[in-house]
């Protein structure tokens, strides 16, 4: 708190940091209790801090499934990242905009969104914006039974992934690139899929991922009729 008060943009900094490590943990209350109190501590701060840390913010909100939330961090960061010329905040709010649309079922919205998330991405080059925005892609894709658009875009996205060495975004991709199969009821591509996505989340460190993973596996053996591999593993995804 001491240092809050007396150093904001230090605090906005470390917000920017520690994101993955809130994710990785799940302390997402915890992680919008620090971007709150810097963001309205760093009033005076840099443009571009601000937006971080406002990207933090719209991260944990979208793990919380607080979409409003979400979408109030998001259009203060475009507004922001307007003021700075900060494409990458731009992007990356578009990102999280397009996400948020598809998992509150405005498919048409997430499209265009995440489209333009593809664009400004590029525009900045960074492999993983490129690679998050194609993922993104893939899933909103995939909510809408498009699984040609789907794969191509997941398909992107682990190419920019693996030669950037980027081991979240891959695992993410990974774990789609499983249900996408799934879907397809391509039950060995998904399975291997999928475990090679738990495997990736195992070296993260990544509970949560972890778990979805094994639902999916789950459904594939109660598909197949393995009932007791089934509940075996929604056990284990559960614990």
């Amino acid at each position: 708190e001491a240092m809050l008060r007396a150093r904001p943009e230090i605090a906005l900094r470390i917000i920017k940091a520690l994101k993955l490590f809130w994710c990785l943990r799940g302390y997402f209350a915890e992680g919008q209790g620090w971007v709150v109190r810097a963001l309205e501590r760093g009033l005076l701060a840099p443009s571009a801090l601000r937006a971080r840390a406002l990207n933090t913010g719209g991260v944990l909100a979208w793990f919380q499934a607080d979409y409003a939330l979400l979408r109030r961090y998001c259009e203060q960061t475009l507004v922001l990242a307007e003021e700075g010329e900060d494409r990458w905040s731009h992007a990356a709010a578009l990102i999280l905009l397009g996400s948020g649309a598809a998992h509150e079922g405005d498919g048409a919205r997430a499209t265009l969104l995440l489209e333009q998330s593809i664009l400004v991405a590029q525009e900045v080059g960074d492999p993983w914006l490129i690679a998050q925005s194609l993922h993104h892609s893939a899933v909103n894709a995939l909510y809408g039974d498009d699984l040609e658009r789907a794969t191509a875009c997941v398909d992107g996205a682990l190419a920019v992934s693996r030669r950037a060495g980027d081991k979240w975004t891959s695992a993410l991709a990974t774990r789609t690139q499983g249900f996408i199969a799934l879907k397809r009821q391509d039950y060995a591509g998904a399975t291997a899929s999928l475990q090679t996505a738990i495997h990736l989340y195992r070296e993260l460190g990544y509970k949560w991922g972890l778990a979805v993973c094994l639902e999916g596996l789950a459904q594939i053996f109660h598909t197949q009729g393995s009932t007791d591999d089934a509940v075996r593993l929604c056990g284990a995804a559960e614990a």
